[in-house]
């Protein structure tokens, strides 16, 4: 069950931040609808992306503007991988 939650949580936040990549911005409430969540558990997801994303008003984020533009691919995914803590799998190349 652990597993299978923290699964489901790691791909919300991969797909959150492919849709920031994709349209620049999300909505809290969209993605409560989008994966059936609470807005507790959206605000929890948001806050996990803390480091990658700001609040741009009316519940909607969007990408921090030096990663949207100015950080490597590299760096960014580096960044991802601690946080969904997958230094392990993903070793340095």
């Amino acid at each position: 069950m652990v597993d299978s939650t923290r699964n489901r949580s790691a791909e919300r936040l991969i797909d959150i931040l492919v849709e920031l990549q994709n349209y620049g911005v999300v909505s809290r409430y969209n993605l409560m609808k989008k994966y059936n969540i609470t807005e507790r558990t959206a605000y929890r997801d948001l806050n996990m992306l803390s480091p990658f994303i700001e609040a741009c008003g009316d519940g909607k984020y969007r990408l921090i503007s030096a990663r949207a533009g100015n950080q490597s691919k590299e760096s960014l995914h580096k960044s991802l991988a601690r946080l969904l803590d997958t230094d392990a799998i993903f070793p340095e190349r």
